[in-house]
């Protein structure tokens, strides 16, 4: 019962808080700069409401004694805390820096290692009565001076290792812990917020729970994280060109710590941040990474519910390299194309690739159904993309080169069943819609059986396996299915500059949540996948949508997670998590 309990603790502060960063000011307060791990949550009560509220609304079947509000107690109970702990208080949990703590690990810890870690765990508890939880330890106020470490004169029976206990208290808190040596140390640390810049603090402060996670507070676990990190990321059969994924995997080895806000209100709200410091490697290779100036957008694209949606800003010349480095990682280290393609042929396609690729400024591009009545026709779903390119004829002009390389060496890629290879068919200036030119690049599949070729048909419509390329000034339109109604109206909108699809509410609302400096974006409908996966309409179909935002600045790399309530209930359907 006791290691039950104990473990309890634990375990309830560890899942209620998973969902990340530091909040509000209580928060910063509590959560040390230099700490290995640091959970936090805001406001106990408010989570606990706002919890409850999430799984009714969401219809998730989740019973009482699973839900935050129960495991709350349960910790509670765990450290043996039943009178004046206050509800309304910021809580956290901490492991403080193993190295400054003496804890020594190897670079794989097994299970005894792992107990002395959570043993060095400290439990940080709101209170609202001082005399009131200090005697939950038989402890009198005046015998506890604020921020010294003293031992309880009595511990519950089933609190677990009660005897190497240590409480203290500062401010409206209580410290537990059950190594003294990381109680005291927490209470010596600096708080994250001094090494925060003010956009980082406005983002925790919305975040009702929070995590932090320090390379450096892990010592030898954390030194083999990093270069783990590294080794997945190197390709050491292209030292010359590999030196950008060296400075990519250096980056995340420089990180400081990692932080990221979770906020629950008619959905979930994540911010992830990690920080680097000032002057360091990092800076120079996260300007080459994000391009320039500039941000994501959708101008342009039509105005259609998305099933998916995105849209990246950089500048391919720039970060080239970068492209080239993680295109060679793809190819080689994790497809395990390196094995039957020849250095000459590689050589080909990554010259032809930098080709293309160096003219991007940016792109877009949307995924949707379309209509049931127009799915006969032109089929059920339609995609466009949006090059943003110095001059779009001279970029269709370098297509051909690509394709070629792509064509001679596809037949060398497959293993077996070669004669089924696709092919690439490229027609220049095949056709002129809207006055634009329009280039055809067909795919080729040898033998495909009929059964599957309707299926296209169906998906795509008549022209499922054609791409067009459109050339529309210093932009370039990629289109594919049969619904040339959107084409033209995406071509109307590159040449009268309309937002198309960036005004659209759904979407519009979307983006308001977002970093305004974001530099890639992706939103997905779960309401539109489950309308396809049932094969009829869903309540709430393009209502809100699940956002994510990559936000690349010279300190830091941040990650946001947007996902509304009417999203929510759909994820809960589909994971068939739903009460009923």
């Amino acid at each position: 019962m006791r290691t039950v309990r104990w473990w309890w603790a634990g375990l309830a502060a560890l899942v209620l808080t998973s969902g990340f960063a530091p909040a509000a000011e209580g928060v910063l307060e509590l959560t040390p700069e230099d700490a290995a791990l640091a959970f936090a949550v805001k406001n106990v009560a408010e989570l606990r409401a706002k919890g409850d509220k999430l799984v009714e609304a969401s219809q998730l079947k989740l019973e009482k004694r699973d839900r935050p509000s129960a495991l709350f107690e349960k910790m509670y109970e765990g450290l043996g805390l039943k009178n004046g702990v206050d509800d309304k208080g910021s809580a956290a949990i901490v492991l403080p820096s193993l190295p400054r703590i003496g804890v020594k690990t190897n670079d794989n810890p097994g299970f005894g290692e792992l107990l002395e870690i959570i043993a060095h765990l400290v439990y940080v508890v709101p209170f609202d009565d001082r005399e009131a939880i200090l005697k939950n330890y038989d402890l009198q106020a005046k015998d506890v001076v604020d921020g010294k470490p003293v031992k309880p004169k009595k511990v519950p029976d089933d609190v677990f290792d009660g005897k190497r206990m240590v409480v203290a208290t500062r401010g409206k808190h209580l410290y537990v812990s059950f190594r003294e040596k990381a109680l005291t140390t927490l209470l010596e640390s600096k708080s994250i917020g001094d090494a925060l810049n003010p956009t980082q603090r406005d983002v925790m402060a919305k975040a009702d729970i929070a995590l932090l996670f320090g390379f450096k507070g892990w010592g030898a676990i954390g030194e083999t994280l990093q270069k783990n990190m590294k080794e997945n990321l190197a390709n050491p059969k292209d030292d010359s060109d590999n030196e950008v994924m060296r400075q990519f995997a250096g980056l995340l080895g420089d990180a400081r710590f990692i932080v990221a806000g979770l906020t629950i209100d008619d959905g979930f709200n994540l911010n992830m941040i990690a920080a680097f410091p000032k002057d360091g490697g990092a800076t120079k290779f996260l300007e080459v990474l994000r391009g320039g100036p500039g941000v994501s957008d959708l101008v342009g694209l039509p105005d259609v519910e998305p099933l998916f949606a995105y849209a990246a800003k950089g500048d391919g010349t720039r970060n080239v390299a970068a492209a080239r480095g993680l295109l060679k990682l793809l190819l080689d280290k994790w497809l395990g194309i390196e094995v039957r393609l020849g250095k000459e042929e590689r050589a080909k396609f990554l010259t032809a690739f930098d080709k293309v690729y160096q003219d991007l400024k940016g792109s877009r591009a949307v995924v949707y159904r379309t209509g049931e009545k127009e799915a006969e026709k032109i089929g059920a779903m339609g995609a466009i993309a949006v090059l943003d390119v110095g001059d779009g004829d001279a970029h269709l002009d370098r297509w051909p080169a690509l394709l070629e390389v792509v064509n001679a060496i596809g037949p060398k890629l497959a293993k077996e069943g070669r004669e089924n290879v696709p092919k690439f068919v490229y027609k220049p200036k095949a056709e002129v819609i809207d006055g634009a030119r329009v280039d055809h690049l067909i795919l080729e599949l040898p033998k495909l059986p009929d059964a599957v070729k309707d299926g296209y048909r169906k998906t795509l419509g008549p022209d499922w396996n054609t791409v067009r390329l459109v050339s529309v000034g210093k932009q370039v339109v990629l289109f594919v299915g049969s619904d040339k109604d959107r084409l033209s109206e995406t071509i109307k909108n590159l040449k009268t500059g309309a937002k198309g699809l960036a005004a659209r509410k759904s979407v519009a609302t979307a983006l308001a949540k977002l970093s305004a400096e974001r530099k890639l974006e992706f939103h997905i409908d779960v309401k539109e996948y489950e309308t396809l996966s049932l094969g009829k309409p869903v309540k709430n179909a393009g209502e809100g949508l699940t956002s994510f935002a990559l936000t690349l600045e010279t300190e830091r790399i941040q990650l946001e997670v947007k996902t509304p309530l009417t999203e929510v209930r759909a994820i809960v359907r589909l994971l068939g998590m739903a009460a009923n």
